[in-house]
């Protein structure tokens, strides 16, 4: 995707849309009726998040709820977040204009 100037930048999922995406690719590769991504998915959940939170880890867990994030190719700002890829894109170029880079 593109910032307003016309840069193109990088836009990945995170967290649980990360997890998710993982999950659908994982249940292509298999039988529909195979447990085995299922189970994959729910341990992979439970090691990361569950564990967090037993610990008190909640920036962590807030972390994983963040959707995409959008990172500039010249690394010199924070990634924008976002729901949608447009939103983190956005959120990217607002963090970027406040800090005067184009």
């Amino acid at each position: 995707m593109k910032l307003a100037g016309g840069t193109e930048v990088d836009v990945y999922p995170v967290g649980l849309l990360d997890d998710l995406k993982m999950l659908r690719g994982r249940l292509r590769i298999r039988d529909g009726g195979h447990p085995g991504p299922w189970w994959s998915f729910l341990y992979h959940l439970r090691q990361g998040t569950v564990v967090r939170i037993k610990r008190g880890e909640w920036r962590a867990f807030r972390n994983y709820f963040n959707g995409y994030l959008a990172e500039h190719p010249d690394g010199r700002s924070n990634a924008g977040r976002g729901w949608t890829k447009r939103a983190a894109v956005r959120r990217l170029d607002r963090l970027r204009s406040r800090r005067g880079l184009s």
